[in-house]
């Protein structure tokens, strides 16, 4: 009976284990990309307590799985075949050149040798350490989370103005919808970034200036979530194919990649923008 019960109990416990997993994981991922969150630490204190709740049962199944080892049943009905080998015959194999498959002399490992049979070392003893214990198990498990986590949070894009970004990081950019696309001050804006030599902002104000103004020649159709690349193939068979390209490679060099902008790269740019916006007139 008291087995049946600590079975039912580790059974309950993994139930509940896998949910507070589930909800924490959820919770976390959105407090860490949904920006301008209210009661934020009311919110953060919530996800701490079911991380705590789920290492506790994390904990606690393992204890009660280690104190109810299971009891295997005497096999009484089959029969062994004790087989007997010659130990003649096998000091004979051993000892022929044919089955010599482990060559005596070790070759001398280099330096660069040494550094990775050390490292391959220590994953592998980081792996056993994570598989063979509960707290090594509760470490690879909050290292696989936080994976998932930064993995989810570079592929989704988030902005960088959330969890663990700096409060300050610069100008946001207005929003830009069918309504107010040609409403929008551009040049105002690009002059504040560059008042604060915020020149990745500035690029690209520019490039929307650009895509606002061919939208107004009727070149390309504007719409929110079309591709940079839907307009350059809307330009496809024209004289601005060619520069438009060029700008928006060099556009997505500097904003998506992160790239840090000169004060003489973005005067060059500037220059290639307002070449090209002043073709369209």
């Amino acid at each position: 009976a008291t087995k049946k019960t600590l079975s039912v109990i580790s059974c309950s416990t993994g139930l509940w284990e896998t949910w507070c997993l589930g909800v924490f994981v959820a919770k976390l991922i959105k407090l860490t990309f949904h920006s301008g969150l209210k009661n934020y630490n009311f919110k953060f204190k919530r996800c701490s307590s079911l991380g705590a709740v789920f290492i506790v049962c994390f904990f606690l199944q393992s204890a009660l799985a280690a104190g109810t080892p299971s009891k295997l049943n005497e096999d009484s009905t089959s029969q062994i075949d004790v087989r007997t080998f010659s130990e003649a015959q096998i000091t004979k194999y051993r000892n022929s050149r044919d089955f010599q498959y482990i060559s005596n002399k070790l070759e001398a490992l280099t330096w660069w040798g040494r550094l990775k049979q050390w490292m391959l070392q220590k994953i592998v003893d980081l792996i056993q350490f994570g598989t063979e214990t509960n707290v090594g198990r509760t470490i690879l498990i909050l290292l696989a989370i936080a994976i998932i986590i930064y993995v989810a949070y570079r592929m989704i894009g988030a902005d960088k103005t959330g969890l663990w970004a700096k409060k300050n990081a610069g100008q946001a950019l207005p929003d830009l919808t069918d309504e107010n696309i040609h409403l929008i001050d551009f040049d105002e804006l690009i002059k504040d970034a560059v008042s604060k030599n915020n020149y990745r902002l500035a690029i690209r104000l520019w490039y929307l200036k650009t895509l606002r103004n061919l939208s107004g020649k009727d070149f390309i159709s504007w719409k929110p979530g079309k591709t940079n690349y839907e307009y350059v193939a809307e330009l496809a068979q024209t004289q601005y194919e060619a520069s438009f390209k060029n700008l928006t490679r060099n556009f997505e060099y500097s904003w998506y990649g992160e790239t840090e902008v000169t004060t003489g790269e973005y005067a060059a740019l500037k220059e290639q923008f307002t070449r090209f916006n002043q073709q369209l007139r």
